[in-house]
C-alpha cells in the first residue's frame, strides 16, 4: 500500500508543478483580472462535475468490482450529458459564470465528468497506476498546450487558456477510454434495475457532499467577486493555488486508501488503516505548510509577477484549514469506501453552513484576509464533525489520535494484498 502512495505522490508532484507552472503563465500573462476570471470558469465546471458525479463519480469505484462495467458507463455519460446542460443553463441564468464562456464550460464539464468516469472504473479495479498516468498526462498536456497559445500563437487571453483545457481534456478523455474499453462487454440487461437504485443511493449521497464540498471551497469566491470585482478574487485565487498544491500528499493518500477500503471486507481493518493514515497526512501536510510559508516574498513575485502583493497573508490564513481538509480526507474516503457516504454530507453541510454564515458576516467588510480565516473556519467545522462521526463508528477513545510508532509499522505489514 506504502508503494501505491509513494507513486502516486510522486505522480501528483510531477502534476502539481505542471499546475504550478500555468498558474505562473497565467498570472504574468493575463494578471488578476484574467486569473478571476479563469478561477469562476474552472469553478463553474467543478460544480456540474459534481451533479454529473451524482450517478458517474466515486461510487463507481466501490460498484465497478460488484456490477457489470458496461452498464455503469452507460448510465453515467448519458447522466453526464443531461447534468452538463441543465447545470450550463441554471449558472448561466444565475451569472456565476462569464457570459461568453457558458458553451466552453457546458463542453469542457461534459469532457471532464466523461474523463471522471473512465478513471473512476480504473480505480474500481485498483488500476491506480493507470489513473496516475492518466492524469499526469492531462496536466503535462495542459501546461505544454498552454505554452503554445500564449508564446507562440501569441493568444495571450483567456481564450488562449480555455483552448489548452479542451486539447488537455480530449487527449486524457482518449486515453482513459481505451485503458477501461476492454472491461465494457455489454451483457443481459439482467439486473439493471436494482443497478440503477444502487449506484444513484451510493452516488447521490457521496455527491451531495462532493457538491456541498465543493461550494464550501469556493462560495467565497463569488462573494469576493460580487462585493470587489474579479481583480481581487484572482489574487484570492492564487493563493489558494499554491495552498491546495499542499494536498497533492494527503490527496494521493486518501486516494489508495478509497480504492483499498472498497475492495476492504474487515471494517476494523479499515478503521485501523485511516487512523494511520490520518497521522501520516497530518504530518506531511503540516510539514509542507511550514516549507511554503519559510519561502521568501521574492520568490512568490517571481512566480506570480508584481500583482500579488498581499498573497503570502492569504496562504498564511488559508493554511489552518489546508490542514483540516487534508487530514479530513481521510476519514471522507473511509466513510465513502464502507459504504457510510451520508456522514460526508454531514460534514461538508456544516462547513457550509459555517463558510456562508461567516462568510456573508466579514468578507465584504475586511475583503481577502477574511475570506481565507472564513475558509480555514469552514473547514476545520467539517473536520471537527469528521472526528466526532468517525468515533462514533469507530468506538475508538480520543487516545487514539496520540502518534504513535505502531501506526507506521501497521501501514507496512497489515496493509498489502496477499497474492
Amino acid at each position: 500500500m506504502l508503494k501505491k502512495i509513494a507513486g502516486t505522490t510522486l505522480v501528483r508532484f510531477i502534476s502539481a508543478l505542471a499546475s504550478l507552472i500555468i498558474l505562473s503563465m497565467n498570472a504574468r500573462v493575463l494578471g488578476p483580472p484574467g486569473l478571476g476570471i479563469i478561477s469562476l470558469i474552472v469553478v463553474g465546471i467543478a460544480i456540474i462535475q459534481n451533479i454529473s458525479n451524482i450517478i458517474g463519480g466515486s461510487a463507481l469505484v466501490y460498484l465497478a468490482s460488484r456490477y457489470d462495467n458496461f452498464y455503469l458507463y452507460l448510465l453515467s455519460s448519458l447522466w453526464a450529458l443531461i447534468s452538463a446542460s441543465i447545470g450550463t443553463v441554471i449558472m448561466s441564468l444565475t451569472k456565476t459564470i462569464p457570459a461568453e464562456h457558458v458553451y466552453n464550460v457546458l463542453f469542457l464539464s461534459l469532457l471532464a465528468s466523461l474523463i471522471n468516469i473512465q478513471q473512476m472504473l480504473l480505480l474500481g479495479h485498483e488500476r491506480v497506476k493507470a489513473y496516475n498516468w492518466s492524469s499526469l498526462l492531462q496536466s503535462l498536456v495542459n501546461a505544454l498546450a498552454l505554452f503554445y497559445f500564449f508564446f507562440i500563437a501569441n493568444d495571450r487571453t483567456v481564450d488562449g487558456f480555455v483552448h489548452s483545457l479542451y486539447i488537455a481534456f480530449g487527449v486524457c478523455f482518449l486515453l482513459t477510454y481505451f485503458m477501461i474499453f476492454p472491461s465494457l462487454k455489454i451483457t443481459a440487461i439482467e439486473g439493471l434495475v436494482p443497478l440503477v437504485k444502487e449506484i444513484v443511493r451510493l452516488g447521490g449521497s457521496i455527491q451531495i457532499a462532493g457538491l456541498l464540498q465543493t461550494l464550501n471551497y469556493r462560495f467565497s469566491y463569488f462573494l469576493l467577486k460580487k462585493f470587489f470585482g474579479t481583480g481581487t478574487l484572482g489574487r484570492f485565487d492564487a493563493g489558494v493555488k499554491l495552498s491546495e498544491g499542499i494536498w497533492l500528499a494527503a490527496k494521493s493518500i486518501a486516494l489508495v486508501e478509497y480504492s483499498r477500503i472498497s475492495n476492504e471486507s474487515d471494517e476494523q481493518k479499515s478503521y485501523r488503516m485511516a487512523i494511520a493514515l490520518f497521522k501520516l497526512s497530518f504530518f506531511i501536510t503540516l510539514a509542507g505548510i511550514i516549507l511554503l510559508l519559510l519561502l521568501p516574498t521574492v520568490a512568490f513575485e517571481f512566480l506570480l509577477g508584481q500583482g500579488f502583493p498581499d498573497i503570502k497573508w492569504i496562504i498564511l490564513s488559508l493554511s489552518p484549514g489546508i490542514l483540516a481538509i487534508a487530514s479530513g480526507m481521510i476519514f471522507s474516503h473511509l466513510f465513502s469506501g464502507t459504504g457510510k457516504p451520508h456522514y460526508n454530507i454531514i460534514g461538508s453541510g456544516i462547513g457550509l453552513i459555517t463558510l456562508i454564515a461567516a462568510g456573508y458576516l466579514f468578507i465584504p467588510k475586511f475583503g481577502l484576509m477574511a475570506a481565507g480565516l472564513v475558509t480555514s473556519f469552514s473547514y476545520l467545522s467539517s473536520l471537527a464533525c469528521q472526528i466526532y462521526l468517525f468515533r462514533k463508528m469507530s468506538g475508538y477513545a480520543w487516545s487514539v489520535f496520540i502518534p504513535r510508532r505502531s501506526d507506521f509499522a501497521f501501514l507496512f505489514t497489515k496493509t498489502n494484498r496477499k497474492p
